[in-house]
């Protein structure tokens, strides 16, 4: 039998494992929809359009109406392995239960939330500020949500990659397509964008999309 040291051990190499592969498939992307809709019918047409465009990585949060059951409706479809669908804004515990059971890919907090009950092969992007949370993300081997991103700019994160080595950052609030492409390269691995990725409907969603897939 395995001691407690031994299993803590496998259990971390396989959360870093999957936090690295859903970095490959973020990074190759550079944009991750995060789709915060007022209505289920508004997050669904949201949806279609990101998939439409060729977005296979999409966020759905649980502050919009109804995102369980266009989760659950989206894992239904025949063509559901070509994607990756995560859920955001998961504050809580129980909130995490909901999207793996409606299905979720990979999880998305906005701070620190307590999630030993989720499975290590499901990866956890977990939001972060400071220096420190940056850094405990890091050296736990987990995505970081840098949020909110615009109250600090491309410069902070730059500096404190500097002393990260290997920190895999995503950052997400307040950014746009006039400002996305500054994050990249200050070393984000892919920003996050929300209702400015619909200013120009379809046609601006494919530009997007190629302008920035890696």
């Amino acid at each position: 039998m395995r001691s407690n040291a031994t299993e803590v051990a496998a259990a971390s190499a396989e959360r870093v494992a999957a936090s690295r592969r859903l970095a490959a498939i973020v990074s190759a992307a550079r944009i991750l929809p995060v789709l915060r809709a007022k209505s289920q019918e508004q997050l669904e047409s949201q949806t279609a359009m990101c998939l439409e465009a060729g977005m296979t990585v999409v966020e759905l949060t649980t502050t919009s109406p109804g995102w369980q059951q266009v989760l659950t409706s989206l894992k239904a479809q025949p063509d559901s392995a070509d994607r990756t669908i995560g859920v955001g804004t998961v504050t809580s515990p129980s909130l995490a239960r909901s999207a793996l059971k409606a299905g979720a890919d990979f999880l998305v907090t906005p701070y620190w939330v307590d999630m030993l009950e989720v499975p290590e092969e499901i990866p956890i992007v977990r939001g972060a500020f400071s220096p420190s949370e940056l850094a405990d993300a890091a050296q736990n081997g987990q995505i970081a949500k840098l949020f909110p991103a615009s109250a600090l700019g491309p410069a902070y994160l730059r500096s404190v990659l500097e002393v990260l080595d290997g920190a895999t950052v995503i950052p997400t609030g307040g950014i746009g397509v006039d400002t996305a492409r500054s994050w990249l390269d200050a070393g984000a691995i892919a920003v996050g964008m929300g209702s400015k990725l619909f200013d120009e409907g379809l046609p601006g969603l494919r530009a997007l999309r190629d302008r920035f897939r890696g």
